[in-house]
């Protein structure tokens, strides 16, 4: 399936408008490092917030590649919205494999509708703290329940969210998921660090002082490795399909520029191929004919996205160095996709590869 015929399966729900609108804001979200609460009024408006919920739980449940070709679209024209967007959906993934009928019924409707918000807070399980002997965030069991000590490290948009899905250690070595409402005592959302870019993901740590959590919002767990429980689906390629989207948009700007710039052409068209080469190997791993590993696909989408956002710098010269100009935002952002969960095997492939090792 070349590219085209891929994007063409997203659902009308979600017409092309949508994408643009977005996109027009993305300057502005930059710029004012403001949570980007229009663009995600807009997914919700255009049913994006549904179709990644299943139908068994009120959602629209698209399947694996159209939600790959939503994000891929989202990636080109916001990354901020597409990155927050993944959080979000991290969290219903969960929450789909763990919750009750009851949770769904008290918070079902607000999440796909977006006047509920969610997001998770379990990095520091799984890629993030990991070189630290005592876990950042501890819980300690109480009678049926525990109590939180301690801090999630990164959590996208945590003062914006209505309950947290989060991860934490036990003092015997184990692990629990659970959910925790912001609003709970002992519970105290940062506002969002300055990043070099996404600051307006408003992604900051998220701190715990016994933080009781409730009987019935206690997930999994506990048991070694929480997260393996359950999970499956595309959410393992999110990473991957967020950069070959903004990879995409470089190449875009790349390719107009080549109209007026024909030693841009031959460029364009190999960033392109490597484009279609690596959109090729992802839907291949979705549906279960992989031709590289997750790993390797991660890797080779961080280096496009990379070498995209460059070349387009390049192609802009000095008006792309400018603050305000989106090249010079794209750059910001590519970088992003060498510290966002990425496993120690794609960190030490891409360090060989900025160093000239194969």
């Amino acid at each position: 399936m070349n590219i085209s015929d891929w994007l063409a399966t997203i659902p009308t729900t979600l017409h092309a408008g949508c994408f643009s609108e977005i996109e027009k804001l993305s300057g502005e979200v930059e710029q004012a490092g403001q949570w980007p609460k229009e663009s995600l009024q807009l997914l919700a408006q255009h049913s994006v917030l549904k179709g990644l919920i299943s139908e068994l739980r009120g959602g629209e449940g698209w399947n694996g590649p159209q939600q790959l070709a939503a994000y891929f679209q989202l990636a080109k024209s916001c990354m901020t919205t597409a990155f927050i967007l993944t959080q979000w959906h991290a969290a219903v993934r969960r929450l789909e494999i763990h919750a009750s009928d009851a949770f769904w019924g008290q918070w079902g409707i607000g999440l796909a509708s977006g006047k509920v918000w969610t997001t998770v807070g379990f990095s520091h399980l799984t890629t993030s703290r990991q070189h630290l002997h005592t876990p950042p965030l501890l819980a300690t069991p109480v009678g049926a329940t525990y109590f939180l000590d301690g801090y999630c490290p990164w959590v996208t948009g945590g003062a914006h969210a209505d309950f947290l899905v989060i991860g934490s250690a036990t003092e015997q070595g184990e692990q629990i998921l659970a959910v925790v409402e912001t609003a709970a005592a002992g519970v105290q959302a940062g506002p969002g660090f300055e990043l070099m870019g996404l600051s307006a993901s408003c992604t900051d740590r998220v701190d715990f002082r016994q933080c009781q959590i409730r009987q019935e919002y206690l997930l999994a767990g506990p048991v070694d490795q929480v997260l393996k429980i359950g999970s499956g689906g595309p959410g393992g390629l999110h990473t991957s399909i967020l950069a070959l989207g903004l990879a995409s948009r470089a190449i875009d700007y790349l390719r107009e520029q080549s109209s007026n710039r024909p030693d841009f052409v031959d460029p364009a068209a190999e960033l392109q191929s490597d484009l279609e080469r690596l959109v090729a190997a992802m839907l291949g791993l979705e549906s279960g004919e992989a031709t590289m590993s997750l790993d390797q696909l991660r890797q080779a989408a961080n280096s496009l996205a990379l070498r995209a956002t460059q070349a387009a710098m390049a192609a802009a010269k000095g008006a792309g160095y400018l603050v305000q100009h989106p090249v010079g935002r794209w750059c910001r952002e590519a970088l992003f996709f060498l510290v966002w969960s990425c496993p120690q095997s794609v960190v030490r492939s891409q360090v060989c590869e900025l160093a000239g090792l194969v």
